[in-house]
């Protein structure tokens, strides 16, 4: 279908979200019998046009694994790409795998498909008490990415499961958890005695400096944004 996609209210001005769903699975499966990933890409675009109205911004959230076919059409129909990693080995692996298939998914004449602007990798589910092991991921990172010139963002994302998983699960972003955490009043310690662990409401201690991080790293992208756009 060429109709614009439904869009779904989040309660935030300005912010929509469009649900993939089983929609996008069959897509994904008609997409390999009929093109591949550039069909695909294709399709998406036609399909996100009446959005483009050269003041809303899409982002597009892949699948982790390269080679997936939904995450190369994304990497064909895309401007600007953002890679997060972790700090294994495997991850910074990853990133350079994610570099080649960029290359590989380029038909050679550039007048259909463009290769991708990279804005940068940015390292999430960082222990801030592990500097040595982040100081030795940016260092491999810079060697990976030093002959493709993309950069690593100078911002991270600290690990936090409780405060990422309490806002994942509440519909929230990071900074209205942390508002959340300051603003909810919790009974006493002494009424929640005999309850269950899991039934006691509580915010994660961490829950503002996750909220900080996030943004450090979207005033950097939106930094990146101009100088490699604008």
């Amino acid at each position: 279908s060429r109709a614009a996609p439904k869009l779904h209210d989040t309660g935030r001005d300005n912010l929509w979200y469009v649900a993939g769903g089983w929609h996008l699975r069959r897509l994904r499966s008609m997409a390999i019998f009929k093109g591949g990933p550039s069909t695909l890409a294709g399709w998406i675009r036609d399909s996100l046009k009446p959005l483009a109205d050269g003041r809303t911004m899409l982002f597009i959230d892949t699948p982790q694994a390269s080679g997936d076919i939904l995450a190369s059409a994304a990497l064909l129909a895309g401007e600007s790409l953002l890679i997060p990693t972790k700090l294994d080995a495997f991850s910074v692996a990853g990133v350079s795998a994610v570099v080649e298939e960029l290359l590989d998914l380029h038909d050679g004449d550039g007048e259909e498909w463009a290769i991708i602007n990279i804005l940068g990798v940015v390292l999430f589910a960082v222990n801030r008490q592990a500097s040595a092991i982040e100081r030795r991921t940016r260092e491999a990172l810079r060697h990976e990415l030093g002959a493709s010139g993309v950069r690593l963002l100078d911002s991270s994302v600290m690990a936090s499961d409780k405060a990422q998983i309490d806002a994942i699960m509440a519909g929230v972003s990071a900074a209205e958890y942390a508002l959340m955490a300051k603003t909810t009043t919790l009974p006493p310690w002494y009424e929640t005695l005999g309850t269950k662990a899991d039934d006691r409401l509580s915010f994660a201690k961490n829950a503002d400096a996750l909220a900080a991080d996030y943004e450090a790293v979207a005033t950097e992208v939106d930094k990146a944004l101009a100088e490699d756009l604008g």
